[in-house]
């Protein structure tokens, strides 16, 4: 596998530290209640990213960031299964499609999983689905994070499966990742197809885009996120990415082996009289020479 350069690693890291934290992205995609005053709502832009991002508004970062850490102090302790976004959950709870994505990775290398989680949280996937994990030979899910989520996993969080890193650069110095898995990611990134065009010189063997607002139209469309007072006071510039334009790039060297609905039940949105659906598309690596 080719090491990432320090070139594409300063790429990444000037990408990653514009990132809304991954508990506001995942939390933001689930506070969409029936009554229309209590949406988290994505109004279209004829602007560019730049031009949203100055007409939005923050958030309480540490408030929501010590719910975050207590919830996951609490599934270590063994008092929750796992965490999601702050809220607790005391039963199992797999996706079938991951779990069989999981099992083909390990099968092709021997048992071992070694994945990167970019914008991983404080592991709430890998707590999530760690009684499957645990059947596997080896395994190393390295969660790379902005420094503050990494300073509290390595104190509090690290096992010898689990492990916490500032840069991919310093992930790739332990590892051999077989996978990349990008969940409510791309959607928040300026230019997302840079991070993939990084992430795709890795030469992971799969790269996983889970939980991502697809839509069908040529081109991608920048909206503002809003959440509404009741819960908190803030917005965002969110990229709606078309579904054609993001797999015509990613096929240039990667196969689509599956697509799936990340959730019980297929959660969409409707945006300048399209559907815009969540989704989660896996790729693998072509064989060498085939285009």
């Amino acid at each position: 596998m080719s090491l990432i350069n320090n070139n594409q690693v300063n790429k990444i890291k000037g990408i990653y530290r514009k990132l809304i934290p991954s508990f506001i992205r995942s939390f933001l995609y689930k506070l969409r209640h029936p009554s229309g005053n209590e949406c988290v709502k994505w109004i279209p832009q004829n602007k560019s990213w730049q031009e949203v991002l100055k007409d939005c508004k923050g958030y309480d970062h540490d408030a929501i960031f010590e719910k975050v850490k207590n919830a996951a102090l609490k599934v270590k302790n063994g008092e929750a299964v796992f965490e999601r976004d702050s809220v607790l959950f005391y039963q199992p709870e797999y996706n079938p499609h991951l779990v069989q994505l999981f099992d083909t990775i390990t099968k092709n290398n021997g048992g071992n999983l070694n994945l990167i989680d970019f914008g991983g949280s404080l592991g709430s996937v890998y707590f999530q689905y760690k009684d499957k994990l645990n059947t596997y030979t080896y395994v190393r899910w390295c969660v790379v994070e902005q420094s503050h989520f990494v300073d509290f996993g390595k104190k509090e969080l690290e096992s010898e499966s689990l492990k916490f890193y500032y840069t991919i650069q310093d992930c790739m110095k332990e590892n051999r990742v077989n996978a990349v898995l990008l969940s409510s990611v791309l959607s928040y990134l300026e230019d997302p197809y840079q991070l993939l065009s990084e992430i795709t010189a890795l030469n992971p063997e799969f790269i996983i885009i889970d939980k991502t607002l697809l839509i069908g139209s040529e081109s991608d469309v920048i909206c503002k996120q809003v959440v509404p007072e009741s819960i908190y006071n803030a917005s965002y510039p969110c990229r709606i990415l078309s579904k054609d334009k993001l797999i015509k790039f990613m096929t240039e060297n990667y196969d689509l082996v599956n697509e799936f609905d990340p959730y019980e039940t297929e959660q969409s949105i409707r945006i300048n009289d399209k559907k815009a659906v969540f989704t989660a598309l896996v790729f693998r690596k072509k064989p060498n020479g085939v285009k």
